[in-house]
């Protein structure tokens, strides 16, 4: 793990590369992923079929790609009661959450009686990708279907992989269930995106893809696009803590090891002035890894990842946070909400020692998908907008026009397009009546 001294002008430009944003191409997974989308867009469900098999050693005929109703009854069963209970206060805090987001049509009118409208309507159509795998994220599903449902949109399908026996993970199933997913197919891997994009016989193409998932379904995601509509190409997870000499070390190495464990690949930053506060958190980080269950990810992750800065004081700190642009920015400060106040960019920025960041990871009700890799300087996380769309909608009436005709005539004509000035100029013979 590096321990920076940010007063050091050596170790501010090594901070400074590490944290530089890197365009980081995988060729080989580019072309994976193409030929696959491509092998889906043609030959469609006998595709899938053949990647499922490939990839996730089910024999699955397109006729068992849907899970039918018993199977998702018998999840709902088969999960503890303590999950269910903690499901329901998650799609409860959600719901609230989300619901604050909620836009209106809203329309004004000029003085001349033109009439300008922003029209808010919900997608038709969304597609949550669910990763199954080692970690099945029944959360990230919650994250993508509760804020669909709360917005409007009228046909939620969820995508996830099967094992080798054609079974889904009955925690997603059951999630699912409870927060309003319409459609649930066992199909994981590219050649989900590839269906859910294209369509194919047995899965209806859909408006947008939002959810996460590895590298070869980030990449099947942002080849989509265009195509279809998606949410954020995410990265490896991230967190940033500044914490000063109140800070419990044990806390803070405890909330970084939480976003060190998914890969092995995550960035993990803690900002202090604070020399002492370093030095424990340091010994905490590597104590506390050694006794949980994703030893190597989490010591992966301080070792490729892992920084601890110190700076002069706390406002040196924010510039640092801004700077990185964090996907969850912790602090643990004195006055920490003042210190808040002062940061420009993060993902999701979370305030004093009561608020660990997995607890907004599945309860608290913001949305935990969220942008990485500094983006966080220009993207949101997802949210409501996400799931709506807004048209503009035009009435200008006949005195309005007169006012903008020359104007529109004048652009059109610099712009050396004729047919846009002709469509003004038709309607201003006879004096502009019909």
């Amino acid at each position: 793990m590096k321990i920076l001294d940010y007063k050091k002008s050596q170790d501010k430009s090594i901070f400074a590369e590490l944290v530089s944003p890197k365009i980081l191409r995988d060729i080989d997974v580019e072309n994976t992923v193409r030929l696959i989308l491509d092998d889906v867009s043609r030959k469609g469900d006998a595709a899938v079929s053949k990647y499922i098999r490939q990839f996730d050693k089910a024999n699955l005929s397109p006729a068992q790609f849907r899970v039918d109703v018993e199977e998702i009854s018998d999840a709902v069963n088969r999960v503890e009661k303590s999950f269910l209970k903690a499901a329901r206060l998650a799609i409860k805090n959600i719901t609230e959450y989300h619901k604050f987001q909620l836009r209106k049509t809203r329309s004004y009118q000029r003085n001349d009686g033109s009439r300008l409208t922003q029209r808010i309507r919900p997608l038709n159509r969304v597609g949550m990708y669910v990763p199954g795998g080692s970690a099945p994220l029944a959360s990230s599903l919650l994250m993508c279907a509760v804020p669909a449902k709360v917005a409007g949109v009228p046909e939620i399908v969820m995508v996830t992989p099967s094992n080798s026996e054609g079974e889904v993970n009955p925690y997603i199933l059951a999630s699912a269930k409870l927060a309003g997913v319409t459609e649930m197919y066992r199909v994981g891997g590219v050649q989900a995106i590839g269906a859910l994009a294209y369509g194919t016989d047995s899965i209806p193409r859909v408006d947008k893809i939002v959810g996460p998932g590895n590298k070869y379904v980030v990449e099947a995601k942002r080849q989509v696009y265009g195509i279809v509509d998606v949410d954020l190409i995410p990265g490896p997870s991230e967190i940033l803590v500044i914490a000063d000499d109140t800070a419990n070390p044990s806390w803070v190495a405890a909330d970084m090891l939480s976003q060190a464990e998914h890969t092995g690949n995550e960035r993990v930053f803690l900002v202090t002035p604070s020399k002492s506060l370093a030095k424990e958190v340091e010994k905490e980080l590597y104590l506390q890894a050694n006794q949980l269950s994703r030893t190597p990810q989490m010591l992966s992750s301080l070792e490729k990842g892992g920084v601890i800065v110190i700076t002069k004081d706390l406002d040196q700190a924010v510039e640092i946070a801004d700077l990185v642009a964090a996907e969850h920015l912790e602090i643990m400060t004195q006055d920490a909400r003042k210190i808040a106040d002062k940061v420009k960019y993060a993902g999701a920025i979370f305030i004093g020692p009561w608020t660990p960041e997995p607890i907004c990871d599945y309860v608290a009700g913001t949305n935990h998908i969220l942008p990485t890799g500094g983006t966080g300087r220009m993207f949101s996380g997802l949210n409501l907008d996400e799931f709506i769309k807004k048209t503009n909608v035009v009435e200008i009436s006949d005195k309005g026009f007169q006012q903008l005709a020359e104007s529109t005539i004048i652009f059109a004509e610099k712009e050396e397009l004729t047919a846009h000035a002709n469509s003004v100029r038709v309607r201003l013979k006879n004096g502009g009546k019909r």
